[in-house]
């Protein structure tokens, strides 16, 4: 299997938020990248949604 670029997992990951919020919140910059630093070019939705609740808990939302 074909490593993907963790700038495509940067966005898939921003892509995946947007998509359950229905909206862009700042943060979501921030938590798609240390998704990507964590788990490198895993995309999981579920491991993404994880790690977003935590996020969004620590981090107040800036909406776009």
């Amino acid at each position: 299997m074909a490593s993907i670029p963790h700038q495509e997992t940067r966005t898939w990951a921003m892509q995946q938020l947007m998509l359950k919020e229905g909206c862009l919140y700042t943060s979501m910059y921030e938590c798609a990248q240390q998704y990507t630093d964590i788990w490198g070019d895993l995309q999981d939705k579920e491991k993404l949604y994880k790690s977003w609740e935590c996020f969004s808990t620590r981090i107040p939302h800036n909406r776009l």
